[in-house]
């Protein structure tokens, strides 16, 4: 897989925006962060 379908996927994936997900917090992406894409 190519490091541009995997952006492609990720950016398909439903994200919340930075406002409205409760995960959010310091500005950091917490879900990025557990899925290990950040």
């Amino acid at each position: 897989m190519s490091p541009r379908s995997r952006c492609r996927l990720a950016a398909r994936q439903p994200v919340h925006p930075k406002s409205k997900n409760p995960l959010y917090s310091g500005g950091q992406p917490v879900i990025e962060r557990s899925l290990g894409t950040a």
